[in-house]
């Protein structure tokens, strides 16, 4: 499948409704980005941060060819191993995801703290 066939440049798996909205206000920000208009797709997954852990390198393997980069992303804590390092739990999934068939062109995101806490935060960071 060419670029030109693929249905965008960026699929990104979250853990719920208010994961989605926020990386969804930021896409459609790109210009405050630096970056290029880009086709993305927001997606859920039905079992919050601990599908994304189990489960989100297999759902996103559905979606290889289909769109050129992959990003999931999910809490650290709710996903299940809170006892495992985030950046240990980012590897690993990042190895499941170049298994799946995305290569170098996906990235898990395990935030600490969870989302809410960065968007409530008066820090300008």
């Amino acid at each position: 499948m060419t670029s030109a066939q693929m249905l965008g440049d960026l699929i990104v798996l979250v853990a719920d409704r208010n994961m989605q909205a926020a990386v969804t206000g930021i896409l459609h920000r790109y210009r405050s980005l630096g970056t290029r208009s880009i086709r993305f797709d927001v997606r859920r997954h039905p079992e919050t941060d601990a599908g994304c852990r189990a489960k989100g390198a297999e759902y996103l393997a559905a979606f290889v060819g289909q769109y050129e980069h992959a990003i999931l992303m999910f809490d650290h804590e709710g996903c299940g191993q809170e006892a495992v390092a985030a950046d240990e739990l980012e590897q690993e999934i990042n190895n499941g995801l170049k298994g799946a068939g995305w290569g170098d062109d996906a990235a898990t995101i395990v935030l600490v703290p969870e989302l809410d806490v960065w968007v409530w935060s008066d820090s300008p960071h």
